[in-house]
């Protein structure tokens, strides 16, 4: 149940270009065949070249402009070998002439698309009217009889179709009857505060930020610099080694402790 990572795709996309199957792509990344097999058909990207053909092509009366892609009626002509495994066209000999619809695996835009689709999960509702109307009229009576989330999904878990996490967005957001008040916990706690983006004045900086100390250094140049650093080792032998520069002489002191 783990996520595909970045090198993980780059190595799936390589991996195809060389021909290997789903299943020896799977051994050597340590995943399911099935999963690469969602993977690359689920982020597979399709281009038209520009030879391409249409659908309707041998029963059309457009011939004249049936190559343009002009026409409204035009439907890419795909290839039945996108309809087998591996899918994609990336090792395929016949890619540069074909005049089919094409489709590629790469790993870069399976990458962003994942990322795409886990961001908009987490913001949209993906119950339509209906679902929601049930799914308000089951639980927004056990909220308002101050059951808590945990003791209803405890009980009714396989009635409910979306995730506890999912189900206290859509009371934040009043998409049912039930409101946060009705939850006799959650209105004890603080809301979080977020993180402080604002640049306040601090006048304990006035003068001594790193340009007022160029500034100083390039003002009085005979005075001898030292630039002190610690460096850490491992925590199993947890030895630390300090550093001294003195810039004016080019010599550097070591202490280890």
């Amino acid at each position: 149940m783990k996520h595909l990572s970045f090198t993980s795709r780059c190595m799936i996309e390589k991996y195809i270009a060389y021909g290997y199957s789903f299943r020896e792509i799977a051994n050597e990344l340590g995943y399911q065949p099935s999963t690469i097999s969602r993977e690359v058909k689920k982020y597979r990207t399709f281009i038209q070249p520009k030879t391409a053909r249409c659908a309707h092509f041998g029963e059309c009366k457009k011939k004249s402009s049936c190559n343009t892609q002009s026409c409204t009626d035009f439907v890419p002509l795909q290839c039945r070998k996108l309809d087998k495994a591996p899918f994609v066209c990336n090792n395929c000999p016949n890619q540069d002439f074909c005049s089919r619809e094409h489709a590629y695996y790469h790993a870069r835009k399976a990458d962003k698309s994942s990322h795409t689709v886990k961001s908009e999960s987490r913001k949209s509702i993906h119950l339509d009217k209906s679902e929601i109307k049930e799914l308000n009229k089951f639980v927004s009576p056990l909220i308002k009889k101050e059951q808590s989330l945990n003791h209803i999904y405890a009980n009714h878990s396989d009635e409910i179709s979306i995730s506890r996490r999912t189900m206290y967005n859509y009371l934040d957001k009043c998409i049912l009857d039930a409101r946060n008040i009705d939850l006799p916990r959650k209105v004890r706690y603080k809301k979080c505060k977020g993180k402080e983006t604002e640049n306040y004045p601090y006048k304990y900086r006035e003068g001594r930020t790193y340009e007022d100390f160029k500034r100083f250094i390039e003002q009085h140049p005979e005075l001898c610099v030292v630039e002190m650093d610690t460096v850490h080792g491992s925590r199993e032998k947890g030895k630390c080694l300090l550093t001294m520069i003195f810039t004016k002489y080019d010599f550097m002191l070591n202490i280890s402790a």
